[in-house]
């Protein structure tokens, strides 16, 4: 039976900063790093503010010795059908990042395994139960031996299904029902006109009646312009649709201006699928001695681009807060947990404002269900 400080449950950006953050604080961590084998990591967009926690944690020339793609900029076509440019160089930080997600996630992994924390890597369940003496005991099976690891402390970093936090009575609530119909294809564009070059090497989103349209390239493919593309809709939308994965998003690509324009001819490489972007909020994201970090307490619409810069930034927070408890014995957890759950709760309705403003610019379609719920919200 090995003993830690923490024990951190998720290896993705959130599970890895809340890692390294802690152990440059002093404290042994274990980190249970839960392979889902069948899952695809799509490509993401990383803005250029990511410097700032990236140099935190110590790993920005790792970052940039693993060439992700430069992203200059946004286009998007919402609120009207002209297409406009948010260009990076304007920004105090420079330019941010299309990524190699599976490459970006994996360095952050070696990266809190090279300053010292304990990585475990498994595809088993595992069991959490707290002992008499305030503290937890962690059954894994490796190896199809298994294994106990008692810790002071649990981080839930399990993502949108916040596994650790729901066995604790926690649940989320959900404000809205985004899905992403997903898929990386070979593109293709129908011209060499400048509209044409300039799509093809910027992030764009482009709204429609029931949705609106994600592509990025992915880096790394200079010769083969592989592009991840995802339409967002409501799952109400979609699971009404009679149309299988494929002719759903064939048709909303149809449909479309800038994203049609920018893939042309497409060859798949993954098969459109639906995956999950519901914005929510984790209710009592936090207890004795354990917080919830990254989506497992909040998760954003990707309209934000925030997502990943959340979750490095929410792991370097929650390492102070845990810090602050471990750290003072005196301190109430549950009084501790509250604050937690209170300062999520007051970030989570910043965001919630700023998501219906950018929502309401889009006027076209009034009475379309999709865009009346996210102005009213």
């Amino acid at each position: 039976m090995k003993k830690f400080d923490i024990i951190i449950l998720g290896g993705g950006p959130a599970g890895t900063s809340t890692a390294i953050s802690l152990f440059k604080k002093g404290f042994s961590v274990l980190l249970i790093d839960k392979k889902l084998s069948t899952s695809i990591k799509y490509g993401e967009s990383l803005i250029p503010k990511a410097r700032e926690p990236l140099l935190e944690l110590g790993v920005w020339e790792l970052f940039l010795n693993d060439q992700h793609s430069p992203s200059h900029g946004i286009l998007s076509a919402w609120g009207n059908d002209k297409l406009a440019e948010n260009n990076f160089i304007y920004n105090p930080y420079g330019n941010g990042w299309n990524l190699n997600r599976p490459l970006f996630d994996s360095r952050l992994l070696e990266a809190a395994k090279a300053r010292g924390a304990q990585v475990v890597e498994t595809s088993s369940h595992y069991e959490s139960l707290a002992d008499n003496q305030d503290q937890w005991e962690v059954t894994l099976k490796i190896n199809e031996v298994s294994e106990k690891f008692i810790s002071r402390f649990i981080v839930d970093a399990t993502g949108r299904a916040s596994l650790f936090a729901k066995k604790r009575g926690a649940h989320r609530i959900l404000t809205d029902h985004l899905v992403g119909i997903a898929a990386i294809v070979e593109s293709s564009p129908h011209s060499n006109e400048s509209s044409s070059q300039l799509l093809l090497n910027s992030t764009l989103i482009e709204s429609q009646e029931n949705g609106w349209w994600y592509s990025a390239p992915l880096p790394g493919n200079k010769t083969n312009n592989k592009t991840v593309a995802i339409f967002m809709t409501d799952a109400e939308l979609y699971s009404k649709s009679k149309k299988q994965e494929i002719a759903f998003w064939e048709m909303h690509l149809a449909l479309s201006t800038y994203a049609r324009e920018r893939l042309g001819k497409i060859k798949f490489h993954s098969m459109p699928k639906p995956v999950a972007a519901f914005s929510s909020s984790l209710y009592h994201a936090a207890g004795k001695n354990w917080m919830a970090v990254g989506d497992a307490a909040l998760s954003l619409d990707p309209l934000s681009s925030q997502g990943i810069y959340k979750a490095l930034i929410s792991g370097i927070e929650v390492s102070q807060w845990i810090a602050n408890q471990l750290e003072h014995p005196s301190s109430n957890p549950n009084e501790v947990a509250q604050n937690y759950s209170q300062s999520l709760d007051e970030a989570y309705q910043k965001y919630l404002t700023a998501r219906k403003n950018y929502h309401s610019k889009e006027q076209r379609w009034a009475q379309s269900p999709f865009w009346k719920r996210r102005q009213s919200v």
